[in-house]
């Protein structure tokens, strides 16, 4: 078995750690492997993460357009997400 959430936490990490030093890219290729799950892997405590991870880009300065991809790519994973999809889907009312 395979500990997917456990891994993307990691990779999420190391990509905080870029962003740290101000390596958009260094994080953007730490993502690589999480932003390639498939959408039913995309769990809530890791679309949160990212969130948070890119949630404070370019305040108060302007990004770069290595931020800026991180940014949309984050945003176009968690668009993608078992948590959205599960939100986004009908409804079964009681009978």
């Amino acid at each position: 078995m395979r500990a997917y959430g456990t891994e993307a936490q990691i990779h999420i990490s190391r990509a905080a750690a870029h962003l740290a030093t101000g390596e958009a890219e260094g994080a953007l290729e730490a993502l690589a492997p999480v932003l390639a799950l498939p959408p039913d892997h995309r769990l809530a405590p890791v679309t949160q993460r990212l969130h948070e991870l890119t949630s404070g880009i370019g305040r108060g300065t302007s990004p770069g357009s290595a931020a800026v991809g991180l940014r949309a790519a984050v945003e176009d994973f968690r668009l993608d997400s078992a948590p959205r999809h599960l939100a986004l889907s009908p409804g079964q009312g009681a009978a």
